[in-house]
C-alpha cells in the first residue's frame, strides 16, 4: 500500500448499458445464450466497437464461454447464429437490407438495428 498515492475519480470503461426489465421476468428470450449474445452486442455498441454476428462470436470464444450443449467446448458460431434468429424474432434486432451505394436499384449491405427495449 502506498499510503501517499492519490485516489481520483475513474470512468468505467463501458457505461450506459441497461437491462430492460422484461428481459427478467418476460418470456421471449428462452435460451441462456441469448442474454449473453444480446449483452455482448449490447457492449460493442456502447464502446462503439464495430461488430458482426460472426465477430461477436469470436468474441465469445476469446471470453471463455461455453457451450450449452458439450460444457468443455467453447461456444459455436452456429450456436451464435441461432441466438441471433432468435434476438431477430424476438425484436432485440432488426435486419435490413441497405441500398447500394453505387449502384442505384441493387441491393447494399445488410445491418442489424440492435434494440435495447
Amino acid at each position: 500500500m502506498d499510503e501517499s498515492g492519490r485516489l481520483r475519480a475513474a470512468k468505467a470503461p463501458v457505461s450506459g448499458v441497461s437491462v430492460p426489465r422484461h428481459m427478467g421476468v418476460g418470456s421471449d428470450l428462452v435460451h441462456t445464450l441469448d442474454y449473453v449474445v444480446l449483452l455482448q452486442v449490447m457492449f460493442n455498441l456502447a464502446s462503439a466497437v464495430e461488430s458482426t454476428p460472426l465477430s461477436v462470436w469470436k468474441q465469445l470464444q476469446e471470453r471463455g464461454i461455453r457451450s450449452a450443449k458439450n460444457a468443455r467446448e467453447l461456444v459455436g458460431r452456429n450456436a451464435v447464429y441461432e441466438s441471433f434468429a432468435r434476438l431477430l424474432d424476438a425484436g432485440y434486432a432488426r435486419r435490413t437490407q441497405l441500398p447500394h451505394p453505387t449502384k442505384p436499384g441493387r441491393k447494399g449491405p445488410v445491418v442489424y438495428e440492435v434494440y435495447d427495449n
